[in-house]
């Protein structure tokens, strides 16, 4: 049977989706394929279609019993072709696949990841000789994926013992760094990796830069059509955006988790059938609906990652008409998420401080145990570790605790917990399909398996710990999943409160002993974090937004662009190259300044238009000049929100640079020095860099630390003074006889040629130093013009100026080296005028590029003064 045969037979299509039949000839060739689709490009198809056109039977590894079960059911409507094993069969049913399989009846079958564990199982498999395995939501495999699972790292041992050689996988959303971890954990050898349809043609995204948002959201509702979600990051601001709406005559509800299981269901409802037209939501909501025409998306705050942003944006717009997202920025909305990821990631000292109380508590000495339950008494943890503990902090160090073997998290009344589903079992199959968290789709499948029907009609009581047991998930984590259930209103879940308590595994340790990962740890709050900042990254990118998304989540983009978000249609006002140049005289303004100035001095004096007269002599006063001060403030944001800078303790108004922004400085000076005398680019700083490359090449004739030879400050000092004797050099303090027998004669004839090409330079026009500086620095032809605004032709004769006046200046960052050694090859046959020069060199080399050259070339070429 061919491919396009067992398309029609089997699904009624006659042609295929974007990207579906590279994929299944890729699989057929024998690669091992990675394919990266998002839910609705049709990926189940990518596997099945090979697995029904080929000679044996495949084997197709799926996480979830309900979509198995319904994947089999629809593939069977034809024919019985297609079987599944999982735990929900009894002896007889599973022998009856196991049978239709050896005699060659079944051409797929479906396998749960945990039945790979069995041996008998495996070995049966083996004799059967599957032609392929297919692992069906494969970002479970990876630690780093949205929904790790044990179990999935049990498939490379699997495929390994049954010999499977051609193995695939597939997976909605997977970053580039899950993707490794995936191609790792399987082993494949010819990887092949699809990264397909993340864009979305009829999805406008924009991003609005205020604080005033709840303005901006009254006049966007107003603007587009609805139905309309409202994303906030708090129960509080979803209420209050809600208030202010209907004080303006605009209806709207909130939903949130401190709204009783009744209400949130009948607004949810009301929603989905069009009698709630706008709804303002916590970003739990959403999950389980099926809204095809959800016209306007706001984000009231800023997601913490690409992936959650991403997910919410994409419930708008399902039908494929226009529809538009708004994200409504400022520079606090960060805060709420590096809070939480500061609290998911306790560090070393956290753990162990709560190691020793927890055992200190229960009165057990190192060395011995405890056979008794230790209650987790906070406020004495607290005392012990001197902080105050929230719960989320509490119970990660305790989790990492129970993970590393050293103590298991119990609860006493377990027994009280109790259960009751109020979705409608319809209702509760639309949501677990539509559900990308398989350990909810678990627990939901459970109870429906363990307490049948009576569970959709009351509150049936649950054993936290005989479900752990069961589905191999933490105690913590059903727990947490059955309170997202509870605020979904899927069910109610009434949970015991009358305390945990720990039990100790092992003996008491010192803890310089415990056997922790921290590494793990750490590396989870640098993922955390960077996913934080990729988030930054999208409000303040100056390409496309679409683009950018794609970029994220692996797609290949050179040559894509949207078309419709803000920056295609509307552009920006600032380049990358102006943005960078921002941060840089930001940072070096707040640093020099010693922490002194608030965020309005720091506009003020870099836009030249203060009225404090100390803030005139600041050699930054009117650096930029040239950006609009909205250019720069949105520069500022980036920086707060990136926490490079933040508000001084004392002094709310009053900006402090921390040390991630001072990491991000050129070249620091002495801050001791008179904050307002400028910093001479070109004289002090050009020096020290000289004389610190001699010092360099001296430690390593001697085999010393640079430090050894010259320390840094007196290194600083010399370059301020400029000796050019013995005599002189020696006065400075710390400058020793024995430095200068091994670097002293060097420095002074350094510092003596310099000096004299300093006073053979002639001072330059006020108005070209800037574009001096920026040379020296290494900017481009085209980002000067950007930066200072001015065009590439006047741009093109300061540096006429700058290389008349400073025949050293080096131009290869200017224009390219290329491009110099082909107008120089023109030059040496001689011109009369640049339009005849121009005439003979290649067309996208520009009369601007021209004018430099010949610049330079007549410095290089005419007689020295």
């Amino acid at each position: 049977m061919s491919i396009k045969e067992a398309l029609k037979k089997y699904f009624g299509y006659s042609s295929f989706k974007p990207n579906q039949l590279e994929i299944i000839n890729s699989i057929l060739d024998g690669n091992n394929i990675l394919a990266v689709l998002p839910t609705g490009a049709g990926k189940s198809l990518c596997y099945q279609i090979p697995s029904l056109v080929s000679e044996n039977f495949s084997i197709i590894i799926s996480p979830l019993i309900a979509l198995m079960k319904d994947q089999v059911d629809s593939l069977n409507k034809e024919e019985i072709i297609a079987g599944f094993v999982n735990s929900t069969m009894d002896y007889k049913e599973y022998e009856d696949v196991m049978n239709k399989i050896t005699y060659g009846k079944l051409k797929i079958l479906f396998v749960s990841p945990e039945r790979l564990e069995n041996r008998d199982f495996a070995k049966r498999i083996k004799e059967l000789s599957p032609k392929y395995l297919f692992v069906d939501e494969a970002h479970c495999i990876s630690e780093w994926g949205h929904n790790f699972r044990p179990s999935y790292r049990k498939i490379k041992n699997f495929t390994e013992f049954i010999s499977v050689k051609h193995i695939s996988a597939f997976t909605a959303t997977a970053t580039p760094e899950v993707r490794d971890d995936i191609v790792k954990q399987l082993n494949f050898k010819k990887t092949k990796i699809f990264v397909k349809g993340f864009e979305r043609d009829n999805l406008h995204i924009n991003v609005i830069k205020t604080t005033k948002k709840k303005e901006t959201t009254l006049a966007l509702i107003k603007q587009f059509n609805t139905p309309v979600i409202i994303y906030t990051s708090s129960r509080k601001a979803s209420e209050e955006i809600t208030e202010y709406l209907n004080m303006h005559k605009i209806k709207c509800n909130y939903y949130h988790a401190g709204l009783r299981s009744e209400i949130r269901i009948k607004i949810q409802d009301d929603f989905q059938n069009d009698r709630l037209k706008i709804i303002a939501a916590t970003n739990a909501f959403g999950m389980g609906i099926d809204k095809k025409d959800i016209r306007l998306i706001i984000h009231y705050n800023t997601p913490n990652s690409i992936e959650n942003y991403y997910q919410e944006i994409g419930r708008a717009g399902r039908d494929g008409k226009d529809s538009h997202a708004y994200l409504l920025y400022e520079k606090d909305d960060m805060n709420i998420h590096n809070y939480f990821l500061l609290n998911s990631n306790p560090d070393k000292q956290l753990i162990q401080d709560v190691y020793n109380a927890v055992c200190d508590y229960g009165k057990v000495a190192v060395g011995s145990t405890n056979d008794e339950d230790i209650y987790i008494n906070s406020d004495f943890i607290s005392n012990c570790v001197n902080r105050k503990l929230n719960n989320g902090l509490l119970n990660s160090v305790l989790n990492t605790l129970q993970t590393s073997g050293y103590l298991k998290v119990i609860s006493k009344y377990d027994k009280s917990n109790a259960v009751k589903i109020n979705f409608t079992q319809e209702k509760l199959k639309s949501f677990i399909k539509k559900t990308l968290n398989f350990s909810i789709k678990e627990l939901i499948l459970y109870l429906i398996q363990k307490y049948g029907n009576n569970v959709f009609s009351k509150m049936i009581e649950i054993d936290l710990k005989g479900i752990s047991k069961e589905l191999n998930f933490s105690i913590s984590v059903i727990k947490e999943n059955f309170i997202k259930l509870n605020d979904l209103g899927v069910l109610n879940f009434k949970q015991n409160e009358r305390g945990e308590y720990i039990n100790l595994t092992t003996q008491r340790v010192s803890t310089d002993r415990l056997q922790i990962d921290y590494t793990k740890i750490n590396s989870s709050y640098l993922v955390g974090q960077q996913k934080i900042e990729k988030m930054l990254g999208f409000v303040f990118t100056n390409e496309c937004r679409f683009k950018y998304i794609l970029n994220y989540f692996g797609e290949d983009t050179s040559a894509y662009t949207c078309g419709i978000c803000d920056v295609c249609k509307h552009g920006q006002n600032i380049s990358d190259s102006s943005t960078e140049y921002i941060k840089e005289i930001v940072l070096n303004l707040i640093y020099y300044q010693n922490n002194k100035l608030t965020e309005n001095d720091v506009i003020k004096i870099l836009k030249g238009e203060s009225n404090k007269s100390e803030f005139a002599k600041i050699n930054y006063y009117g650096a930029g000049i040239n950006f609009l001060e909205e250019e720069i403030q949105n520069v500022i944001s980036y920086l707060y929100s990136s926490k490079q800078i933040i508000n001084l303790e004392k002094s709310v108004n009053k900006i402090e640079i921390t040390e991630k922004g001072i990491s991000e400085l050129p070249l620091k000076t002495n801050k001791e020095e008179d904050p307002h005398k400028p910093i001479k680019y070109d004289h002090n700083l050009e020096l020290y860099s000289r004389l610190k490359d001699i010092r360099q090449n001296t430690a390593k004739k001697y085999l010393q630390k640079p430090a050894l030879i010259c320390p840094e400050e007196i290194l600083k000092r010399i370059s301020e003074i400029k000796p050019e004797s013995e005599n002189a050099l020696l006065k400075i303090e710390g400058f020793t006889k024995r430095m200068f027998n091994k670097i002293g004669a060097d420095f002074i004839e350094e510092i003596k040629s310099f000096k004299k090409n300093e006073r053979e330079n002639i001072k330059l026009p006020p108005g070209i130093n800037e574009t001096y500086r920026l040379l020296k620095e290494g900017y481009s032809l085209n980002s000067i013009s950007k930066i200072r605004k001015l065009s590439e032709t006047v741009i093109s004769m300061h540096a006429e100026s700058i290389i008349e006046n400073k025949k050293n200046i080096e131009i290869n960052k200017l224009i390219s080296e290329e491009v110099i050694k082909t107008i120089e090859h023109e030059l040496k046959k001689g011109f009369s005028n640049l339009k005849e020069l121009k005439e003979r060199l290649p067309k996208e080399i520009s009369y601007p590029m021209i004018r430099i050259a010949v610049a330079k070339f007549r410095s290089k070429t005419s007689p020295s003064p």
